[in-house]
């Protein structure tokens, strides 16, 4: 199982609970990453079930890949800033990190209501 970290745990009007999204990326992430993630299949991976879990709502998955060397990844800075013009009560996003070797996966989902 990947590590997963939330930075924003209180997702209260997310279309699917934490714990299944969480579980959906588990999963994709398992199924498109034999020896390295394949990010294109994961992203589809991910929103075919996401679509499966709700129809009322158009996602998008944005995911950052980190690769440092060990000995220089104390000097990596990143910085990514969304903003969007929505509805708080009806949409959101999601971020959380998976780390891999020396690899790092940064994804954000965002959940727009139709």
């Amino acid at each position: 199982m990947a590590d997963y970290q939330v930075n924003s745990p209180e997702n209260t009007n997310a279309p699917l609970l934490i714990g299944k999204l969480t579980g959906i990326i588990d999963d994709c992430y398992k199924e498109c990453s034999t020896t390295s993630l394949n990010i294109d299949k994961f992203i589809h991976c991910t929103l075919t079930q996401l679509n499966k879990s709700s129809s009322l709502h158009k996602f998008i998955i944005s995911v950052t890949t980190i690769d440092a060397v060990p000995e220089f990844s104390s000097d990596l800075m990143i910085k990514n800033t969304i903003g969007g013009s929505w509805d708080s009560s009806k949409d959101g996003l999601f971020n959380y990190k998976i780390p891999s070797k020396n690899i790092c996966y940064l994804i954000t989902v965002i959940w727009i209501a139709k």
